[in-house]
């Protein structure tokens, strides 16, 4: 496949897909250039691949590379609020600004399977709705008090954020008064010397007794939670020797390692947290299926192959932000023409 092809393969998928989006306003819409109306959303990479030779049936190769340069060299905007997507641009710098959601492009994750790009893409609300939805009752109920200081701590930190909401649900089950048998303290259980030893790191003049009752507030224990899983996370380099380390203690992990001994085999705290940590993959997994097939009903809907210059530029896109009443309008259209 050579360049042009490419490019026009690009801006067909760009185009089509966003007819499907109807949470986008229409006077809005129509106040932009064209190729501002144009997005990408390549989380849909499966249904792009599969629809790489559909600009060259439509016979209009010349038109999409012209409209793929535009499109290169004009800020767009898009707002899925299927999956609440959001973004802007700063029209200062030109430079495309995501905005409500956290980033963890750069993050590596602790299931290869987790693509932590696809969360840098999810509205804030919707991906701590989803994450909670798929816990248990009770536990749901607490965790919605801390989860988004969880993530906010954990992209501060550049961690797999599910890895440490899966910590905090197993060491308190999110119960920020949890004091374990050894004076493990709060929603992370963070032990007294270990809350001394952070601070000093952290470069804060507190006494011992002022850091033993800090951190039973809960905002102050996870934020010196998250902080010593990236120092654990920096040590080892693998979360799950991370993982058995804030157990365990990071002097059981090296001494495990210095003699060539597994760690994490047949270890009951890291078998909990790879439990739970499932059930939060399973619910980034469901966003991912619904993004995914936002992408197949995005493509071709329209059967006609006929030059509309209206069609691709969007002109005719239903002034609708309610998927459902959009589907209805594009029925009531196909029935007309049947008829």
């Amino acid at each position: 496949m050579n360049v042009f092809e490419i490019i026009s393969c690009a801006s067909h998928y760009n185009f089509i897909l966003t007819r499907r989006v109807g949470s986008i306003a229409v006077k809005d819409l129509h106040m932009k250039a064209p190729s501002e109306r144009y997005s990408s959303h390549l989380e849909h990479f499966s249904t792009f691949c599969t629809n790489t030779k559909s600009w060259f049936t439509l016979g209009l190769c010349a038109f999409a590379v012209v409209l793929s340069f535009d499109f290169l060299w004009t800020p767009t905007s898009t707002n899925f609020r299927d999956l609440g997507i959001l973004s802007s641009i700063n029209s200062k710098n030109q430079n495309f600004t995501p905005y409500n959601s956290y980033n963890f492009k750069e993050t590596n994750p602790f299931f290869k399977s987790l693509h932590l790009g696809f969360l840098s893409s999810i509205d804030k609300k919707t991906l701590e709705d989803t994450l909670i939805a798929h816990m248990e009752h009770p536990i749901n109920v607490r965790a919605e008090k801390y989860i988004s200081s969880l993530l906010h701590f954990a992209e501060q930190r550049q961690l797999d954020p599910l890895w440490v909401i899966s910590i905090a649900w197993t060491e308190s089950h999110f119960n920020p008064t949890a004091q374990s048998y050894v004076k493990a303290q709060g929603l992370m259980q963070i032990m007294p010397k270990t809350g001394v030893f952070l601070h000093k790191l952290l470069k804060r003049s507190l006494n011992q007794e002022d850091i033993i009752e800090i951190l039973r507030v809960p905002h102050v224990n996870m934020e010196l939670g998250v902080y010593y899983l990236s120092r654990l996370y920096k040590r080892f380099g693998l979360y799950r020797y991370a993982t058995v380390a804030y157990n365990m203690g990071p002097g059981f992990v090296r001494q495990r390692l210095r003699f060539n001994r597994p760690v994490g085999t047949k270890n009951v705290y890291y078998d909990k947290v790879k439990k739970n940590y499932k059930k939060l993959l399973a619910a980034v997994e469901t966003l991912n299926k619904r993004s995914r097939s936002l992408g197949v009903e995005s493509i071709l809907h329209k059967n006609n192959h006929q030059f509309d210059l209206d069609y691709y530029l969007g002109m005719d896109l239903v002034p609708s932000s309610d998927e459902k009443i959009a589907k209805k309008e594009i029925s009531k259209s196909r029935l007309a023409k049947n008829s």
